[in-house]
């Protein structure tokens, strides 16, 4: 993986990225710093890599994914940068908490 700056533009060239949370997490975070965001990336995001999440601020729900067969427990850190969840999920659990 490659990432340059030119004038005003990002760009990111991977290569060999074989499926795995590390990778996916990885591209997710070069998608970011390509768009200028990264100091957005802490935000509604989870602390282990096997883990994701989704915010949907109409009905204040935060939905908690696990992608793995594992019993992890994730931290996810909530839209002001500053308030963090701690959740425990099922293997290939979900959880729908209001915050």
């Amino acid at each position: 993986m490659t990432a340059r700056s030119r004038g005003r533009g990002r760009a990111v060239y991977a290569e060999g990225l074989t499926f795995a949370p590390e990778s996916t997490r990885l591209l997710h975070r070069a998608l970011f710093w390509a768009a200028g965001k990264e100091s957005d990336w802490a935000i509604w995001q989870t602390s282990n890599v096997r883990t994701e999440c989704a915010w949907f601020p109409r009905d204040r729900q935060l939905v908690v994914i696990n992608n793995d067969g594992s019993l992890p427990q994730t931290t996810v850190t909530l839209g002001d940068g500053e308030t963090a969840h701690e959740v425990t999920l099922e293997p290939h659990g979900i959880q729908v908490l209001t915050v």
